[in-house]
């Protein structure tokens, strides 16, 4: 890997710190790719471009997130400076709330849920309550967030079969969680509704590279 042998002769090198770390998250290496982008996190000022530094910066609170390193991920969100353009700032917001879930702080993970759907209509907003569906569940504040996104509807509108999936699709986890561990020699089988979870996780994809913050090069 040119990036990997570029970086392993000169370690110190931003751009081959960036670019590396780029290419474990886009192969969904993610401990990896944390591992790597840690190594500038104290020196991304170094980054001249305000929206390359911010793609670093993003990427490695992603990565950190992803592998369950909480703290470290809300520590990187308190150093990012929130972009100016639209994809980047529901890129942005939308991962900051998925943090504040992760460190428990439910306020700021709502508020923030807030912000990102302002200005959007009820339609948009059930995507965006897809994406963070899990983060909001495990922090015990699905239900808040899902109020505020129901708000949006049109009283005439019949009940939206999205918001409905969504809601199902907790439903379904939460009774697994609770109640539906079975035992089967060493292996331990959690019942969950195949049917919504495929279809509740595709439809996160989808929407997911509709809204994903494409990083740039150096």
């Amino acid at each position: 890997m040119n990036a990997y042998n570029a970086l392993t002769a000169d370690p110190m090198n931003m751009r081959y710190i960036h670019d590396l770390g780029r290419i474990y998250a886009s192969e969904g290496q993610w401990e990896k790719s944390a591992n790597v982008l840690l190594r500038g996190w104290k020196r991304a000022a170094e980054i001249e471009d305000p929206q390359i530094r911010f793609c670093y910066l993003l990427k490695l609170m992603e990565a950190s997130h992803r592998i369950g390193k909480q703290r470290q991920a809300f520590a990187i969100l308190n150093t990012i400076e929130a972009p100016s353009g639209k994809a980047e700032l529901l890129a942005f917001q939308l991962l900051a709330c998925q943090v504040y879930c992760g460190v428990g702080d439910v306020q700021r993970a709502l508020r923030t849920f807030k912000e990102a759907m302002a200005g959007r209509d009820f339609r948009d907003a059930v995507r965006l309550l897809a994406l963070v569906v899990d983060d909001l569940r495990k922090a015990g504040t699905f239900d808040a967030v899902r109020s505020a996104v129901a708000s949006l509807q049109d009283a005439n509108q019949p009940q939206s079969t999205e918001l409905q999936m969504v809601e199902q699709y907790v439903e379904a986890r939460d009774k697994a969680d609770k109640e539906s561990k079975v035992m089967i020699g060493p292996k331990v089988i959690i019942a969950l509704p195949v049917v919504v979870g495929v279809i509740l996780i595709l439809y996160m994809l989808y929407l997911l590279e509709r809204v994903s913050l494409q990083s740039k090069n150096f």
